[in-house]
């Protein structure tokens, strides 16, 4: 006959039970640090039991068995919850801490891509002006400026080299990043974050795409007016997915911020769109575009402020 004494401690459990403590919390923490013991005991014996089923071994197992269950019992009379709900509980509330460690990074991930983004978008605007300086774009506003002679000028100097690092990359990187914080997002639903993070990436995406793949200036004006409907449709697509996907934070501030952003993409996209079909698209697109463009750039830093508030949030 095998002896149990070494895994078991039966003679104590009898006085186990009804342990008086005068803090609640404290007696709940002892019971289930009792039900966790008292299941490792039973399933020892029992693999105890494959080997040796003698008398003492049946016995010992079937007073654990009992124990195990007056405990569950005292447990949920205390509680309200059987142990499993509680488990259940406490494993949810595990992952919601999970989520709400991720939200920080996902919102860093956010704000830097919208940044880039916005950087992006702003630098189109620049080469849309003649003298493609931050003070000429204050003049073109004040009519004391004016856009460039034509979409051939425009698109050279968006195919100009440094316009690749000023212009390409950040869009890209930014559409990259951003879409990476609606994968990572855990302050709202999973899916809406999603849902609005592609729509951006569908928008900075395919103006990067549009000019990396565009090998010379005539190519560039043809890829941009044949494009034209499918760029605004991105972007209005890109303004109902903000508005799905702001339904999904917690603070009335956030969805405020995010239904703001929203209205400015879908005015940029019905604008593009206006131009769609028109004569002279190329020449109106040029002349307008920093009209257009410029609150989808402020739409975009609205997000960037978003990311930035669920990262010190």
């Amino acid at each position: 006959m095998i002896c149990i004494s070494h895994y078991l401690r039966i003679d104590n459990i009898p006085s186990r039970v009804g342990v008086i403590v005068e803090d609640p919390k404290r007696i709940r923490t002892k019971l289930r640090l009792d039900l966790k013991d008292v299941r490792r005991q039973i399933e020892d014996l029992e693999d105890l039991l494959k080997k040796d089923q003698s008398p003492e071994n049946v016995e010992a197992h079937r007073k654990l068995v009992e124990y195990e269950k007056k405990l569950k019992d005292q447990y949920e009379k205390m509680t309200g919850l059987s142990v499993d709900q509680a488990s259940n509980l406490t494993e949810k509330g595990r992952i919601a801490d999970k989520k709400r460690k991720k939200a920080p990074f996902s919102g860093f991930l956010a704000f830097i891509g919208a940044v880039l983004i916005g950087y992006g978008f702003y630098n189109t605007v620049l080469h849309s002006i003649t003298g493609f300086a931050p003070t000429d774009l204050l003049d073109y506003f004040t009519g004391q400026g004016s856009s460039v002679s034509g979409l051939n000028v425009f698109v050279a100097s968006l195919l100009y080299e440094t316009s690749f690092y000023l212009v390409v990359i950040p869009l890209g990187a930014g559409a990259v990043l951003f879409f990476l914080s609606g994968l990572l997002d855990g302050s709202r639903n999973r899916l809406l974050a999603i849902i609005e993070s592609l729509g951006i990436l569908a928008t900075a995406g395919a103006f990067a795409y549009i000019l990396y793949t565009s090998e010379d200036v005539q190519t560039g004006q043809q890829v941009i007016t044949d494009n034209l409907l499918y760029f605004s449709g991105a972007v209005l697509a890109a303004g109902l997915f903000i508005i799905i996907g702001s339904l999904g934070h917690k603070s009335l501030f956030r969805k405020f911020l995010g239904i703001i952003s929203a209205i400015l993409f879908i005015y940029s996209g019905v604008q593009y769109y206006l131009l769609v079909g028109e004569t002279d698209a190329g020449l109106t697109l040029v002349q307008q575009w920093p009209y257009i463009t410029v609150p989808l750039i402020i739409a975009i830093y609205i997000q960037a402020f978003i990311g930035f508030l669920r990262m010190i949030k």
